[in-house]
């Protein structure tokens, strides 16, 4: 019966085994450092089911205002940067089912307009709110 020798892991005798250690810490600090997040940019979101029309245009939320049950709102949001990101775009809320991007998971380099679309539920409730927020998170480009 072979005894277990402390000196060896896998094959490898202690130098190889800290080496490897080391390449891979680095390999995971370097993939983590590519996708760090430069930023997020937070918009307040809300609709009302009605049985009039309304619209908000307010710049600094989404308000799709009053919407029919079974209507839908579309807002346009432009984005712009000068390096390379990828963007990802997260609605959080009791309306985050019903919202539709043209654009989700992209890369984003100069202008890009996204247009959101709210579907508002055939069998809403009059005077029901829906309201969250969308987050767009911004991660460096890997390449």
């Amino acid at each position: 019966m072979k005894k277990f020798k402390l000196n060896y892991f896998f094959g490898l005798n202690k130098i190889n085994f800290f080496l490897l250690l080391i390449l891979v810490i680095l390999f995971v600090f370097l993939i983590f450092e590519m996708l760090i997040i430069q930023e997020v940019f937070v918009l307040n979101y809300s609709a009302k089911a009605d049985n009039t029309l309304g619209f908000n245009v307010n710049n600094s939320e989404l308000n799709f205002g009053r919407v029919y049950p079974g209507g839908n709102v579309i807002k346009t949001v432009s984005l712009e940067s000068k390096e390379k990101m990828y963007t990802l775009i997260v609605a959080r809320g009791s309306g985050n089912k019903n919202l539709v991007y043209s654009d989700n998971n992209f890369m984003l380099q100069g202008k890009k307009e996204v247009n959101i679309t709210f579907l508002m539920p055939l069998n809403a409730e009059i005077g029901s709110i829906y309201n969250g927020n969308i987050k767009f998170i911004f991660f460096k480009s890997l390449f």
